[in-house]
């Protein structure tokens, strides 16, 4: 009798038991039972009966993510803002190097002035404008319980440009673009 390819194929589908391989993840999990071959039917040519074998399909357990680890952050703001406390912004400088889209001759820093705040008290910055936002940024009043800061975030054309800080908005500045 002679072996062709299809029929050593089909004998050795046969003749296979169901194949369960393992994978492994990292950080010591226990592997997970992964099905290789399931329901395989071969039909021989002529000459042979038909043969059919069915495996059995064991469930697979999807695998446990590993554990995320959070990249630590900026000091988040203490408490809310007290009564009576402010914020005020105005055009600054032209930035001085280039950043991003921006560069020293078609985007400003924003002026941001604040009072009434707890002095050294940690305030985030949040800046916001038609054009998107940025922040919060973690800045500090100082030991009266002010903040100046000109180079928190700037803007070059853009319009509705305000700033908040523990949730007290500033005035608005639109256009921003003036040069």
């Amino acid at each position: 009798m002679r072996i062709t390819p299809r029929r050593t194929l089909a004998t050795l589908i046969v003749a296979l038991p169901l194949v369960v391989g393992c994978t492994s993840s990292p950080n010591d999990q226990a592997t997970q039972p992964t099905t290789l071959a399931v329901n395989s039917s071969v039909t021989t040519g002529p000459s042979l009966p038909t043969t059919q074998t069915t495996a059995t399909v064991l469930p697979t357990v999807p695998p446990t993510a590993p554990p995320t680890t959070v990249p630590p952050t900026t000091v988040a703001p203490t408490s809310t803002a007290p009564t009576g406390a402010s914020v005020t912004i105005a055009r600054g400088g032209f930035i001085t190097k280039t950043q991003g889209s921006c560069n020293p001759t078609n985007c400003k820093y924003v002026q941001i002035t604040s009072s009434g705040w707890e002095p050294g008290q940690p305030l985030a910055v949040t800046c916001y404008s038609s054009s998107g936002s940025s922040g919060p940024y973690t800045k500090y009043a100082d030991s009266s319980g002010n903040l100046s800061a000109g180079t928190a975030c700037y803007f070059g054309n853009a319009t509705n440009v305000y700033v908040s800080i523990d949730g007290v908005n500033s005035n608005v500045v639109t256009p921003w673009k003036d040069w």
